[in-house]
């Protein structure tokens, strides 16, 4: 009986060691997956904030961006009716606009600025 008794006592020990054992194991896979996910974590904490600082900037960048195209838009409504007047009055007064120096460049400014405007300004500001 004590031999029975020694054996059992033994094949516990024996299957307690086990049971320890693959314990650490799993510890130590926890512990491995819980240092990369702090890792991984870490950089899409640096990559989050690195995006924070440029969607602020492009917001700001937008806004700026759009007062200036509405400043812009005021100005070539302005332009336009200045262009319209200068023409008016050189008809009237018989002279060819196009021999006025002034208003071919303000022509040419008011086209260039139309062919930023039909392209690019129209996808960015609204």
């Amino acid at each position: 009986m004590n031999t029975l008794k020694t054996t059992m006592s033994k094949i516990a020990e024996i299957q307690q060691q086990e049971r320890i054992d693959l314990g650490l194991h799993e510890v130590e896979l926890a512990s491995g997956f819980l240092a990369v996910l702090e890792d991984k974590t870490k950089k899409l904490e640096l990559v989050q904030d690195e995006l924070s600082k440029i969607t602020t900037s492009f917001l700001d960048i937008r806004k700026k961006g759009t007062i200036k195209y509405k400043e812009a838009q005021n100005s070539v409504k302005e332009l336009t009716a200045v262009i319209q007047q200068v023409n008016e009055m050189s008809n009237q007064l018989g002279l060819n606009a196009k021999n006025i120096q002034e208003l071919g460049k303000a022509v040419k400014i008011l086209d260039t600025y139309n062919r930023f405007t039909e392209k690019e300004s129209k996808q960015y500001f609204s």
